[in-house]
């Protein structure tokens, strides 16, 4: 078993230059794994409430997910060399700017604008490496494979991201988390957009191909708001974490809980990408979302930090082959052209709702401790649930639609 997912992924790496770009992508967005942390232990080091972090969260999410799909709009169009050559560096110099600002201590209101260039210039660096893979691959099964290793890439920096976060905070400086991620983004993006063989061709718009909006498809929108409802849970879970491990006199764990789900979802993600499996991506999205939901509203019933740690474990083996049956799903729904649109649009909305999961989270905490944050992630795990099988029913019908534009447009080539 183990040998054979290892032989899976190794076959994959072999394409030509797929290690050389997933390892930069890699690079570039294991910053995604310490922000909400250095920020969750920086401000209320200095600052000395939640609430204050969690806002500071908001603001830089709901800039990413403003700004993600415009920038992804201009990579489909005008190729991710023209458009991300120029972004990557202003993430970085804008990130050092608000870590020279709350250094200052200036006022809360002043780094909650600060946070809104940061993110509006992050860009959904994870999208860019998959829409590279879906011009590597030779198949649905393969390009799964494929996005099931990023999944686990994903889940490997979430693993450590937090932990390496924490040693930097706790041990070097308060804002060494921060000047951290704006290093490592600013090298990672470079190492990605400097290999132009595997960037995907610009496709511009043709107007014999209608590209209005990826939102007017019934099934992005039931995915999309299923991921917010996800990303509120991670939002809230990252400060309950924090305050769980530090009412248990442990805040140096709070990384450690938090790369214990990232484990477990990242062990998720390679075995689900390893094989091919019965069921159909829509009825997988139900199993998924279903397991998820329940391993999160479980940890109101945690009370020590071993059944904590062990509850995250679990819940996390569901996380990745989730979501990487939708971004498979996705890939099936939109255009070519719309390729890195369609997957940045789900990073949009899981990060809005990672703003409002991080902005209740973050009160929560600070009104009724970790038991409050706990309160918030498991209400929007039930959501989750709600939204996802409630929709069930138009997405297997985008699917089928979907499945049926592809083999029309294949016939009338081949005719």
């Amino acid at each position: 078993m183990i040998w054979r997912t290892v032989r899976t992924y190794l076959e994959l790496l072999r394409l030509p230059g797929a290690w050389q770009f997933s390892l930069a992508g890699f690079v570039a967005r294991y910053p995604m794994a310490m922000m909400a942390m250095s920020v969750a232990l920086a401000i209320p080091v200095i600052y000395g409430n939640y609430t204050l972090a969690g806002q500071i969260a908001a603001a830089n999410i709901i800039a990413f997910s403003l700004g993600a799909p415009v920038l992804a709009r201009l990579v489909d169009r005008y190729g991710q060399w023209r458009v991300l050559s120029k972004t990557v560096p202003a993430f970085g110099i804008f990130l050092l700017l608000l870590a020279g600002l709350i250094a200052a201590h200036v006022d809360g209101w002043i780094l909650v604008i600060a946070a809104i260039p940061v993110g509006a210039f992050s860009g959904a660096l994870g999208a860019m490496v998959r829409a590279r893979w879906a011009t590597k691959v030779s198949g649905p099964g393969q390009l799964t494979q494929a996005f099931a290793f990023e999944a686990a890439l994903d889940e490997a920096a979430f693993a450590t991201g937090p932990m390496f976060a924490t040693l930097l905070v706790t041990s070097v400086h308060p804002l060494a988390g921060l000047i951290a991620c704006a290093l490592i983004q600013v090298v990672g993006g470079f190492a990605l957009i400097v290999q132009r063989g595997s960037e995907p061709a610009p496709q511009p718009r043709v107007t014999e191909i209608h590209t209005g909006s990826v939102l007017r498809s019934k099934a992005i929108v039931i995915l999309g708001v299923t991921y917010a409802f996800a990303g509120a849970i991670f939002g809230a879970l990252d400060l309950a974490t924090v305050a769980f491990a530090t009412e248990h006199g442990a805040r140096p764990l709070a990384g450690v809980l938090l790369g214990i789900v990232a484990a477990g979802s990242l062990i998720g993600a390679l075995v689900y990408g390893s094989r091919v499996w019965p069921l159909s991506q829509g009825r997988l999205f139900v199993v998924g979302i279903t397991l998820m939901a329940a391993g999160n509203m479980v940890i109101l019933l945690v009370h020590s930090m071993a059944t904590f740690a062990l509850v995250m474990f679990v819940m996390g083996l569901t996380i990745a082959p989730t979501m990487t049956n939708v971004n498979a799903m996705v890939q099936r729904i939109v255009h070519p052209s719309q390729l890195t649109e369609g997957l940045t649009w789900l990073s949009t909305f899981m990060n809005l709702g990672v703003a409002v999961g991080a902005a209740c989270g973050g009160r929560m905490v600070d009104l009724h401790g970790a038991r409050g944050g706990c309160y918030v992630v498991a209400l929007s795990a039930l959501a989750t649930l709600i939204v996802g099988i409630g929709g069930a029913g138009w997405l297997r019908t985008s699917l089928h639609k979907a499945d049926e534009r592809r083999r029309t447009v294949w016939e009338q080539r081949h005719e």
